[in-house]
């Protein structure tokens, strides 16, 4: 509304209040030329003024509703962000915890497997002696070493047993596992396999878990590539040491480590560099006396 309605209305509505009170109008107040003011006329205003105000209150109103309904989408908003926030704590929460039980987990399978090696550690594996049904295999493997060693004393076995089901058909025999007594004589057969064994068909190999079977399948055609190149390769349990350093193949790109240096290197290798006799000293597995 302008200056010039609000000064006309303002007048309007005091002359409206001496007609109203049946006051005199005073002739000087008005100007020449001035229309006299009826009740017509502040009726119509009044009735402009009145329609005004309703729509004004009809806004005032839509606001009210508008800002209520922005007021209660702020507050849902708000429920919404407290309830993320919270979302995403648990979630950080739930993510260190299993970070926690995987690691947790890798050690426990690391302990069984070292375990599981170490109960095997005076175990043999024999690969090529001929088998007959119903045989004594223990007997079958004592005559097989006295007689390619030419052993001065019997052999003492805690267990010794074939692998597998006896098939009559089948043209491989199964292969002999054998838990030595003594870790001497298990060592000594082992290391000197390759000379006593060489062209009977018959192979020596240590036992291990399949975790570290599946780890030393993958390093033997480095360990054979690397003795083709002339290089000193010693496979100790599922660690691959070439020239006395330890191999670590990640992504087709070998990184070696000092198996002088390293903690996780075993004890049987730890030795100075300039050592060339990778052969492990016999160790007895009786207790002193």
């Amino acid at each position: 509304m302008s200056n010039t309605s609000v000064s006309e209305t303002t007048k309007l509505l005091e002359e409206t209040r001496a007609i109203v009170y049946d006051q005199e109008h005073e002739q000087h107040n008005r100007h020449p030329g001035e229309s006299e003011i009826t009740l017509s006329s502040i009726h119509s205003l009044l009735s402009e003024m009145n329609s005004k105000l309703s729509n004004i209150e009809i806004k005032n109103n839509a606001l009210d509703v508008r800002l209520t309904t922005i007021e209660k989408k702020m507050c849902s908003l708000d429920e919404i962000q407290g309830t993320l926030n919270s979302m995403k704590h648990a979630q950080k929460s739930t993510e260190s915890e299993l970070r926690a039980v995987k690691e947790i987990n890798s050690s426990l399978q690391e302990s069984v497997t070292d375990l599981k090696a170490r109960s095997m550690r005076d175990n043999l594996v024999f690969t090529g002696i001929r088998e007959h049904a119903w045989e004594h295999t223990e007997q079958v493997l004592q005559d097989f070493l006295q007689r390619k060693y030419r052993l001065e004393y019997p052999l003492d076995f805690e267990r010794v047993h074939r692998m597998g089901k006896f098939n009559e058909f089948s043209e491989f025999p199964r292969k002999i596992v054998a838990k030595f007594s003594f870790f001497k004589d298990k060592d000594h057969i082992l290391s000197n396999a390759a000379r006593r064994l060489k062209g009977s068909g018959v192979y020596v190999n240590e036992q291990f878990p399949p975790e570290i079977e599946e780890k030393r399948k993958k390093l033997y055609p480095v360990m054979k590539q690397a003795k083709l190149d002339h290089k000193r390769a010693k496979l100790v349990r599922d660690k691959l040491f070439i020239n006395g350093k330890e191999y670590i193949s990640q992504e087709n790109a070998p990184i070696f480590r000092s198996e002088w240096n390293s903690e996780s290197a075993p004890d049987q290798i730890n030795r100075t560099p300039n050592d060339r006799n990778l052969k492990r000293a016999r160790v007895s597995s009786t207790p002193d006396k």
